[in-house]
């Protein structure tokens, strides 16, 4: 047994004998700033950070952090991360020359139609098709990989790339004695292959003036993965399309749009919007292509009244691939035919939706317009009538972003008052004077808001140039100028509007808002600012940064309010001082605030609306109140 002596000897060597190796040898040894180390040694203490989070809370330094915008990007497994080498491009095609066309579009129908689900989550559809697709060793590989959660191993752009090459090489058919390819392994082996690294502009990655190679990138991806929130497209559609039309009759600008789209398409618009729901509800339940007919059994139709409506976005397998051949050529994120068909015939008769996303957007989006402007009959076509549809709709998507502003105005405890722009053309009338849309009072600051329609050009969507992106923001600081002389005019004439005098300390938050959305990431948002900057617009100590939201955000925080959360006001000025504060307002609500926002009272009554307007096309003798199973 050891005496105390030799204990303590045995303690004296464990804290001064064993110091690391390059302490031995120099007696000195480099400290990291901001580390902990044991008293006396250059050995690192092994500790725990706590920090205090802005809403005053001691949380470990990890948890507390707040996220950064690369926190908000998924990253999809490659070939290479997967099976852990590159597969060539032959790959491809030797394996969907064995595979007939109708099986992989039956493949990519059934993935989208469980990953669509809307009770899906990422990770349990990763994670299933991970155990699904992959054995052994590989099947563990994936697994582990998808613990980060900013892994995916499902991505709707390779799987779409996959209907695209199948077009091109799987035949309609497979030939007795050849053994079938896998349409997984082909599908991995694109993974490999799409959005090659393009040559980077600028050496020094610095992103200004034009969005470059990699501000393309990002806005083609954020456009393409912005999937529609269901509720809230419904309860906007019901409303532009079938409602206002109606309450509006006699209004300049106003048309019927649904007798000017029967007139143009040859079906009554309610007639596809019926088909679509029931077809989107049964594809996100059945898992996959099924026969034509067994999706419309609770339709008590005729079969050519069925098949009339269904043909507005569908199509059978020629005319798709004729239509997927034309766009092969032009870059990875070009699919405008699989926005147009969402859905096709089979030749066994099936039915197969190949992203119920894509059905929703063709049918309860801006997309409706195109049938009346496009008909595919050219003798129904009326150039006149559709040039005044689409205004119409246009006005209508303006109507509809002010009541929920107005909405908005009603459901916060704040004092605040709602003036709409024929209440600023009231008192600002002086010649060349602009007006914004709206603006919204809350006593010492100002919300200066317009509201435009405008949409990305093609060209922009698909990436294909700096001067596309350039041109489209351009347009968006035209729509500026009317927010910057609308602060001006409040600055030195407040009381003409509102009867009271002009707070010294007034604020002012310019908000941009773009009816059918806009992708605001870091490189979109600080290019528009810089090009609004160079313009001499929102100049001034009292002027915040310039927003640009969406409808679908006004409402989320249309619902925040309701459920006496911050205003908007609140957030935007929480906004300019976050981590998030040049991402969307979005994720500043749900990754930084950490908010879960609920649909407004507005939303919900407009999507029992939807129920009870289509429910009785559906099935004549059902109770609408009983909803849609």
């Amino acid at each position: 047994m050891d005496s105390p002596e030799d204990n303590l000897e045995k303690i004296y060597r464990s804290f001064t004998g064993r110091e690391p190796g390059q302490v031995a040898s120099s007696f000195f040894s480099a400290l990291s700033y901001g580390d902990t180390y044991i008293q006396g040694t250059a050995v690192q203490a092994i500790k725990s950070e706590w920090v205090m989070s802005s809403v005053g809370l001691i949380l470990p330094k990890h948890v507390a952090t707040p996220p950064s915008p690369i926190d908000q990007v998924v990253v999809y497994l490659t070939a290479k991360d997967i099976l852990g080498t590159k597969l060539a491009s032959s790959v491809v095609i030797s394996q969907l020359s064995r595979i007939p066309l109708d099986a992989v579009i039956s493949f990519a129908a059934r993935v989208l139609s469980i990953f669509r689900a809307p009770s899906a989550s990422r990770r349990e559809v990763d994670e299933r098709f991970a155990k699904e697709w992959f054995i052994g060793p590989t099947q563990t590989r994936v697994l582990n990989l998808l613990r980060d959660p900013s892994r995916g191993l499902v991505v709707p752009q390779a799987i779409l790339a996959l209907i695209k090459y199948a077009m091109l090489y799987s035949g309609d058919s497979l030939v007795p004695g050849v053994e079938i390819g896998n349409v997984v392994l082909a599908m991995v082996a694109i993974t490999d292959y799409l959005n090659p690294e393009r040559e980077v502009e600028n050496s020094e990655n610095v992103i200004t003036k034009v969005p470059g190679a990699l501000g393309r990138e990002l806005i083609s991806n954020q456009v393409f993965n912005a999937d529609p929130v269901e509720m809230n497209l419904f309860a906007r559609f019901i409303r532009t399309w079938l409602q206002l039309p109606q309450e509006l009759v006699g209004m300049s600008e106003i048309v019927d749009l649904e007798k000017v789209y029967q007139d143009a398409v040859g079906v009554p618009l309610r007639d596809v919007m019926a088909v679509a729901l029931v077809l989107w509800a049964a594809t996100t339940a059945k898992e996959g292509a099924g026969p034509f007919e067994e999706y419309f059994a609770v339709l008590k139709w005729t079969p050519e009244r069925i098949r009339a409506a269904v043909s507005v976005f569908c199509a059978d397998v020629p005319t798709f691939r004729a239509e997927v051949l034309k766009e092969l050529k032009s870059t990875d994120w070009e699919f405008s035919a699989f926005g147009r068909y969402p859905a096709v015939t089979l030749y066994n008769g099936h039915l197969a939706v190949i992203d119920p996303a894509l059905l929703l957007k063709r049918v309860f989006g801006w997309l409706p317009i195109y049938d009346i402007k496009f008909p595919s009959t050219d003798g129904a076509r009326d150039r006149k009538r559709a040039a005044q549809a689409e205004q119409c709709l246009r006005r209508l998507a303006e109507i509809y972003t002010s009541e929920v502003l107005d909405s908005l105005g009603a459901s916060t405890t704040v004092a605040r008052r709602v003036f709409h722009d024929r209440d600023l053309r009231g008192a600002f009338s002086s010649v060349g004077v602009r007006v914004a849309d709206t603006v919204v009072d809350y006593g010492d600051a100002w919300i200066v808001i317009e509201v435009t329609t405008s949409q990305l050009r093609r060209e922009s969507v698909a990436g294909i140039s700096d001067a596309d992106v350039v041109g489209d923001l351009d347009k968006l600081v035209g729509e500026v100028e009317q927010i910057d002389s609308t602060i001006t005019s409040l600055r030195v004439g407040q009381e003409k509007l509102t009867g009271t005098p002009c707070s010294v300390s007034t604020r002012f938050f310019p908000l941009l808002v773009l009816t059918e959305g806009f992708p605001v990431n870091p490189i979109s948002l600080t290019l528009l600012r810089e090009k609004v900057e160079e313009c001499g617009l929102l100049i001034g100590d009292d002027v915040m940064p310039l927003e640009v939201v969406d409808v679908v955000e006004l409402e989320m925080v249309e619902g925040i309010q309701e459920g006496g959360g911050p205003s908007l006001l609140e957030l935007l000025d929480r906004k300019r001082k976050a981590n998030l504060w040049r991402s969307n307002l979005r994720g500043f609500i749900v990754d930084e605030l950490k908010l879960a926002p609920r649909q407004p009272r507005r939303v919900l009554e407009l999507w029992e609306a939807t129920f009870k307007e289509l429910l009785p096309i559906i099935d004549p003798d059902r109770d609408p109140d009983t909803g849609l199973d």
